[in-house]
């Protein structure tokens, strides 16, 4: 089965979708503020009820952490086209 272009479901566990998106666990299970563990099997809607947020939220959070692996915030704009 292909899951890599497939979205980030609620039934799926941060090591799984680690692993369909070649990424660390360690840095999704950071990315929504849950201690890094290998053997954290829980889907993330069960995360996201055990931390009382909406799921989506932590959906959120993970693929901001998929998008940037390094933990770099994107670029933007200088304001009013000033070089900073």
């Amino acid at each position: 089965m292909r899951w890599r272009n497939e979205g980030i479901e609620p039934w799926m566990s941060v090591p799984f979708v680690a692993h369909t998106h070649h990424t660390r666990p360690d840095a999704l299970f950071e990315a929504i503020h849950v201690e890094p563990n290998q053997r954290d099997r829980r889907p993330i809607r069960e995360i996201a009820r055990d931390k009382h947020v909406p799921v989506r939220e932590l959906i959120h959070e993970i693929e901001r952490a998929i998008a940037n692996p390094n933990g770099v915030a994107p670029q933007t704009a200088p304001p009013s086209g000033k070089a900073p």
